[in-house]
């Protein structure tokens, strides 16, 4: 009897130690950094060329290597190294993630998923005539990320699946948006794989506009792999180069307990400081995401282009964008 309950007590143990290891998945933008990472790793002079197989016979992937998982193979890659959009950026969501496990000691797989699990994820990712959103089936339906929602919360290293006006559609990895004088979204700057850069590289697109043909905003899918992972109360202080190293930032970001924050920053270029910038107001954290209000001087309130990602504050200011990292 004892040997029995011992077995039994064993078995719960393992059962729920199984569970414990079931869908670890990165927190919200957390796999960003390692997405850039591995695209920068990819040249783009034309090593891997744009090729789209012509008719249904093709059972090539439309990636540039033989891609693993579970210890087998999940897809073959090209004898010629070349790649089409969402195999590529498939390929480089895995061995991200796979990046991910490995730097934060972890074992290899994609949440609790086995290989035929991930098979299907990738069919998904693909899309198909029922389902045009693609990346964000891909994502959501399985646990592993979410929609952005709201344009201004993009960040580079996101995945895009974009259609355009004249039918045609595009998987990418998100990099930056393109403005106008008055600041407006009018396209966006991406990585992948396309005819225009004979292959691998970086692409501007515009959204349609003034009757102009492009990218339409209506089938626009902006998607972060992860989940969670929201902000905590506490200090993030923020010192370093903008992006491109001509001014040095130094300042904090103060997020309370009871919802209120206060940010403080300082840009110095060519030795000069710039005025303090100071603003406070009230924070919240839907969807694992940052939301700052500030109250402005004359009563007014406005909602700053901040955001979360995983694991620091990414504010975009005039000057460039700001990283708030949690003392």
């Amino acid at each position: 009897m004892l040997h029995l309950l011992r077995c039994v007590l064993l078995s719960s143990l393992a059962a729920t130690a199984i569970h414990a290891q079931k869908a670890v998945v990165p927190a919200a933008g957390e796999l960003n950094d390692y997405v850039l990472e591995v695209l920068r790793a990819y040249p783009d002079d034309g090593t891997h060329t744009y090729h789209w197989p012509r008719g249904k016979g093709s059972k090539w992937r439309g990636c540039t290597k033989d891609l693993e998982y579970a210890g087998e193979t999940l897809c073959a890659g090209d004898e010629k190294r070349r790649a089409y959009c969402c195999g590529l950026t498939f390929e480089v969501f895995l061995d991200a993630w796979r990046l991910w496990c490995e730097r934060t000691k972890r074992p290899w797989r994609i949440a609790d998923m086995k290989l035929a699990d991930v098979r299907k994820l990738q069919t998904q990712w693909f899309g198909s005539a029922r389902d045009r959103t693609c990346i964000r089936t891909a994502l959501v339906e399985n646990d592993l990320g979410e929609e952005v929602e709201g344009l201004e919360r993009a960040r580079p290293g996101d995945f895009v699946q974009l259609w355009r006006t004249k039918g045609s559609g595009h998987s990418v990895v998100f990099l930056d948006w393109v403005r106008d004088r008055d600041e407006s979204i009018i396209g966006l700057k991406y990585w992948s794989t396309q005819k225009s850069t004979n292959g691998i590289g970086t692409r501007v697109e515009y959204f349609e506009r003034d009757g102009k043909p492009g990218v339409t905003r209506k089938e626009f899918y902006l998607c972060r792999v992860g989940k969670g992972g929201a902000p905590k109360p506490g200090r993030y202080p923020c010192a370093g180069l903008l992006d491109d190293e001509k001014a040095e930032v130094a300042g904090e970001l103060r997020l309370r307990k009871g919802g209120a924050f206060r940010l403080r920053f300082t840009v110095r270029t060519s030795g000069a400081d710039s005025k303090p910038i100071e603003l406070s107001g009230r924070w919240t954290r839907p969807a694992g995401d940052l939301v700052l209000r500030a109250e402005l001087e004359n009563g007014d309130v406005r909602e700053l282009p901040a955001s979360w990602t995983g694991d620091a504050v990414h504010y975009v200011g005039a000057c460039g964008t700001l990283v708030f990292r949690r003392k």
